[in-house]
């Protein structure tokens, strides 16, 4: 075979990779995009939920939540800047406030289902700022709008914060 043809031949060898590369980038695109759709058929309501609450709390710096997957399983993302941040590499008071927001996203499915139930914290609001925690004060005045909301604490700061955001909230206290 002289230059000429090996050359020709290469270049049909290339165009023929060249082509099944693309076809299977496509291919690897087209299901991505059909997986996501998927996901996002199957988005639960007690996610969204979830995901409202959570975006409440954090002023909508945190507009979504994803469950992405990963090996057997799924694990549950916050998304922040378009960036999918795992819980664990949130900071302290995140990792609070998407607690937070799994467990009123919780109640309000049990509450759907079944009719009522208690929601009961103890202190979980001490690693919200004042603007966060008056946004989870007021989820809670929401919940106890159709249910009993009972929040125990020992900050006084948070007390009076409560007293501002939620005008008809009782407080007991305690020796």
């Amino acid at each position: 075979m002289d230059q000429g043809q090996s050359r020709a031949a290469l270049l049909v060898e290339l165009r023929e990779a060249a082509r099944r590369a693309a076809e299977t980038r496509i291919g690897l695109m087209a299901a991505s995009g059909a997986l996501r759709r998927l996901r996002e058929d199957r988005r639960g309501p007690m996610l969204a939920s979830a995901e409202r609450a959570f975006a409440r709390m954090t002023g909508g710096e945190w507009p979504r939540l994803e469950a992405q997957p990963t090996g057997a399983g799924e694990r549950l993302v916050g998304i922040r800047d378009d960036q999918p941040v795992a819980a664990e590499a949130m900071s302290t008071g995140k990792r609070g406030q998407l607690y937070l927001a799994l467990r009123v996203a919780g109640l309000a499915d049990f509450t759907a289902r079944y009719g009522a139930l208690p929601f009961l914290t103890d202190d979980i609001l001490e690693t919200f700022d004042d603007t966060r925690a008056a946004a989870a004060l007021s989820l809670t005045a929401e919940m106890g709008r159709t249910g009993q909301a009972i929040m125990f604490t020992h900050h006084r700061l948070l007390v009076d914060l409560g007293s501002e955001v939620i005008p008809d909230l009782h407080v007991v206290e305690m020796e």
